[in-house]
């Protein structure tokens, strides 16, 4: 715009070099300080421990586990459907986005520890909604907002 409008003889991007890109390696946690993790996160808030043990077993990214409904398990081939992701709207509401951050959708095996996991996780929140006077529906998030499942929780406020 300045150059159009002869306010500087040039444009001075074109002289200018790109900043060198640095990678930093990824850190990968031993599996002794991911159990840790995992079992600190569960005492706090069971739903924040297998929340974390999900994007851990699963290269899930936060907004992907915090999509996952019941619905996206086959208990009988052992797998899970990862294909949604969770956003901020306005107003720091959360929303559903239909796809994931790479437009992939992907079915995941699942091991046994995860299985029982889960399985423990559901009976869990179906004590919960029960207190709640409320049912899970195979609709309803993984992590939500209400009992029954409904309203997903956000990856950053609940």
């Amino acid at each position: 715009m300045a150059v159009r409008y002869d306010w500087v003889p040039s444009n001075p991007v074109r002289n200018a070099s790109p900043p060198r890109l640095t990678r930093t390696p990824i850190k990968v946690p031993t599996l002794e300080v991911l159990l840790l993790l995992v079992d600190a996160c569960e005492e706090y808030d069971p739903r924040l421990g297998f929340a974390v043990h999900l994007a851990a077993v699963t290269g899930a990214r936060r907004g992907e586990v915090m999509a996952l409904r019941w619905s996206d398990f086959d208990l009988d081939r052992r797998t899970v459907r990862i294909w949604n992701a969770i956003v901020m709207g306005d107003g720091d509401k959360p929303m559903l986005r239909h796809g994931t951050k790479t437009g992939g959708e992907r079915t995941l095996s699942l091991e046994p520890w995860t299985l029982e996991r889960l399985a423990a996780y559901k009976a869990w929140c179906a004590e919960q909604a029960a207190l709640a006077g409320a049912r899970l529906s195979d609709e309803g998030y993984l992590f939500a907002r209400q009992p029954d499942g409904r309203e997903p929780m956000s990856d950053r406020k609940s």
